[in-house]
C-alpha cells in the first residue's frame, strides 16, 4: 500500500524504474493481492505478466538447481544452499517470489574441486576466469551460473565461527 501511495502513478513509476524494482514485481503482486489492496486495472496486467515471466524463469532456474544438487549429493558432498536461492526455496511461499541471477552453494573447502568436477560430470561448464582458492563458478547449459563457495562470507571468515553457523543451518528438501 505504501509503495502504491509513494509511487503516485505506479505504472509510470515502473516504466521509469532504473533501480531494479521490476524483478520484485511478483512479490509486490503477491503482497498486494494477499493484503486485499486494490490493484488498478492498468497495473494488474503488468504485474500478472511479471509473475508469469518469473514463474517460467523459475522453472529453468530450478532445473539447473536440481541438477547441481543431485550431482553434489551423488558425489557424497554436503551442500548448503545460500542467499537468494535459499530464500526462494525455504523462506518464501514459492521459489518464483525471489528473483535470483545465480545459485550460491557452500561446500567444505577440501571438497571444492571435487564438487566442481561433480558438476562438470553432468554438463556444467567451468568458468575458469572466476576461479579462486575458495570459489568456483560453473554455468548450466541454460546459462545459469552455479557458484561454489568454500567460505560463507566472501571476505573470508573475519573471525566469525563459520563452523557453528553451518551447524545452525536447517536441513530441508529442495527441488525434490
Amino acid at each position: 500500500r505504501r509503495w502504491l501511495l509513494l509511487s503516485g502513478d505506479p505504472l509510470a513509476s515502473l516504466r521509469r524504474d532504473r533501480v531494479g524494482i521490476k524483478r520484485h514485481l511478483p512479490r509486490l503482486y503477491a503482497n498486494l493481492s494477499g493484503t486485499g489492496c486494490g490493484i488498478s486495472r492498468d497495473l494488474e496486467p503488468y504485474l500478472r505478466a511479471a509473475v508469469a515471466r518469473e514463474q517460467m524463469r523459475s522453472r529453468r532456474f530450478r532445473v539447473a538447481l536440481t541438477q547441481a544438487l543431485t550431482a553434489l549429493s551423488a558425489a557424497g558432498i554436503d551442500a548448503t544452499l545460500l542467499k537468494g536461492a535459499a530464500m526462494g526455496e525455504v523462506v518464501l511461499d514459492a521459489p518464483w517470489l525471489r528473483h535470483s541471477h545465480d545459485v550460491d552453494i557452500h561446500v567444505e573447502s577440501p571438497h571444492l574441486d571435487r564438487a566442481a568436477l561433480a558438476l562438470e560430470s553432468v554438463g556444467f561448464r567451468p568458468h575458469a576466469a572466476t576461479a579462486t582458492a575458495t570459489h568456483r563458478r560453473l554455468d548450466h547449459e541454460n546459462g545459469l551460473p552455479i557458484c561454489l563457495h568454500a567460505n560463507l562470507l566472501e571476505a573470508g571468515p573475519l573471525g566469525l565461527p563459520e563452523a557453528s553457523m553451518l551447524a545452525d543451518s536447517v536441513g530441508v528438501r529442495v527441488c525434490d
